[in-house]
């Protein structure tokens, strides 16, 4: 890891808000003449270049180079290049928290404590200092109001399993995206691996990313989404996505239902 890597994870977590606070000049200079930042992340395109150029705003001659890719690719690029001596990520963000306590064991993180993590919540930082949470993403099961009513529509993960949705639903993929390896993970713990033994007999099907799902169900092509973020089927909701003709937006009303 680079020594400028301390500069750089702190104005991640800085560079959008006024607030921030002044960094060292000598510090950001060794970080000019490195130029530049290897990001690896599983933050939405929009997201993470969003956040890239208004870090290149802010500290100007650092080049940000973003990588993005499903949290489980970035993790094994990750490891890939660490197994083979190749030193190229400086700061690596996945939505799968597992990954971060296996980086701290492999010995692969940095300590540093940027200011404002004091206010963290227990479950979202390394007590040691070694890794924080950067945000909480709810995986809802979701309907397409257009082809499936609120009455119909599955109201619980067990409801998933009825065979009347044999051939109607859509999945995102675990080995891709860690959003959805800790919905499957968390879905275990309650259920054991037969109710995915079960879900499967319904012939779900299987797209990449957890923000998938959300064109899928409005689409039609699959009206029940099983997974999904929550935030992309609000975010396709209120965009109004075309089917044919018709679009599905309808006025407030919600596009998925938050789960027990």
């Amino acid at each position: 890891m680079k020594k400028s890597l301390v500069l750089i994870l702190g104005a991640l977590f800085f560079a959008w808000t006024s607030a921030a606070p002044a960094q060292d000049a000598a510090l950001v200079e060794a970080a000019r003449k490195e130029g530049k930042l290897e990001w690896y992340t599983s933050l939405g395109l929009h997201s993470s270049t969003t956040l890239a150029h208004l870090f290149m705003n802010r500290y100007k001659g650092i080049e940000v180079l973003v990588h993005r890719s499903g949290s489980q690719r970035v993790l094994q690029r990750v490891m890939q290049e660490a197994s083979a001596g190749i030193k190229n990520a400086d700061v690596i963000h996945t939505s799968d928290g597992g990954h971060f306590v296996l980086l701290k064991d492999k010995g692969l993180l940095m300590k540093y404590v940027p200011k404002g993590v004091e206010g963290f919540p227990e479950g979202f930082k390394d007590k040691e200092g070694f890794f924080y949470g950067m945000r909480a993403t709810l995986s809802v099961i979701a309907h397409n109001p257009k082809i499936v009513s609120e009455k119909d529509a599955p109201k619980s993960w067990k409801e998933l399993l009825d065979p009347k949705w044999r051939g109607k639903m859509v999945t995102a993929h675990p080995g891709y995206s860690g959003i959805i390896m800790t919905h499957v993970l968390a879905l275990v713990n309650l259920y054991g691996w037969d109710y995915f033994k079960e879900l499967a007999n319904n012939k779900l099907h299987v797209v990449q990313s957890a923000n998938d799902p959300a064109g899928v169900v409005a689409s039609g092509e699959r009206p029940v989404g099983v997974n999904g973020a929550e935030y992309f089927y609000y975010k396709t909701l209120k965009q109004g996505i075309r089917s044919g003709s018709s679009i599905l937006r309808r006025g407030s009303r919600w596009l998925f239902r938050r789960q027990r």
